[in-house]
Parts: structure tokens; sequence; C-alpha cells
């Protein structure tokens, strides 16, 4: 083969690979990206169950150390969103970025809410609003596991604590 030839077939073939690949993560967007929306959704009228359409039965959801809102089943998810709700009435999250792959997909939100006192008088009618970004990963059409990362420390501030430096 000569130089010309090879050049050219290199270069196809590294046009096809790109193509291919960016062609899949659309694919996946397209999949993935609507379920997170409605999973949103969920959180954001409290109609659990339109989870069963969603989210698998052994579903676990892993947040932050002490975030009241960690689920180790389908169950345990809905109580968990319940209970936000009536902590947040007015509850809203935002999804401000998507990205997919085949069997995952990452939202960028916003949520904010205003604090009922439920559990918490002293924070009642306290404004709040965090960032956050989560994990889902997808098997069989469904969510089987969600990583959250927020900013609890903005949380917890809003409400009204305050930080102290450790005592000597």
């Amino acid at each position: 083969m000569n130089r010309l030839t090879t050049t050219l077939l290199a270069s196809a073939v590294i046009m096809f690979a790109f193509a291919t690949t960016g062609r899949s993560q659309t694919d996946a967007a397209a999949k993935l990206s609507p379920m997170l929306e409605a999973y949103a959704q969920v959180w954001n009228t409290g109609e659990v169950n339109a989870l069963d359409a969603l989210v698998a039965p052994g579903f676990v959801r892993h947040t932050n150390s002490g975030n009241p809102y960690s689920a180790t089943s389908l169950d345990s998810l809905k109580r968990a969103i319940t209970n936000l709700r009536a902590t947040y009435p007015n509850f809203k999250v935002t999804l401000t970025e998507i990205i997919a792959t085949s069997d995952k997909v990452v939202g960028r939100w916003q949520w904010s809410g205003t604090h009922s006192g439920v559990g918490l008088p002293e924070a009642k009618g306290k404004k709040v609003q965090v960032t956050g970004i989560n994990i889902m990963h997808v098997k069989n059409g469904k969510f089987v596991e969600e990583w959250v990362e927020s900013d609890g420390m903005a949380a917890v501030l809003q409400l009204g604590f305050t930080v102290a430096p450790p005592a000597k």
C-alpha cells in the first residue's frame, strides 16, 4: 500500500471511531436524560408511585454522611422523598446539566425550598438553596444505584446553624 492510501485509510478509521462514539453518547443521552428528568419531577411533585417505572426494587441511594435522604430500596426511597417534601413542602430541584453514557446518567442540579419546621422548629420559614451532582447507574432500563454529592454545609448554614472552631 502506498503512503497516501495508508493515510486515507487510517483517517477514515479514526473518523468512524469518533462518529460512532458520538452517536452512542447521543443515543444514551436521548434515552437516559428523560429518565433523569422524570426522576427529578418525582422529587418536585412527591408523586412517589411514578418511581415504580423508573427505579429497581433493590435501588440504593448513597448520600453525604448524616444526610437523612439515603435509601436502600425503592420503598425507602419513596419514604425519603415523602419525608423531604414534608420538611420542604415547596421543594424544587432544577437540572442544570445532564451527561449520559450507555449505563450512567449524571445530573448537575440546584434545589431550593422553605423549611416547614418539621424536626427542627427553629428552622421554620428558612429558605435553603443547595447545589449538587448525582450519578445514576442504570440496568435493564431502571435506576439501580445513585451517588449524590451536595453542599450540605450550605444547607446547614442557611438553616441558621453556626460553625465553631474545635475546643482547645
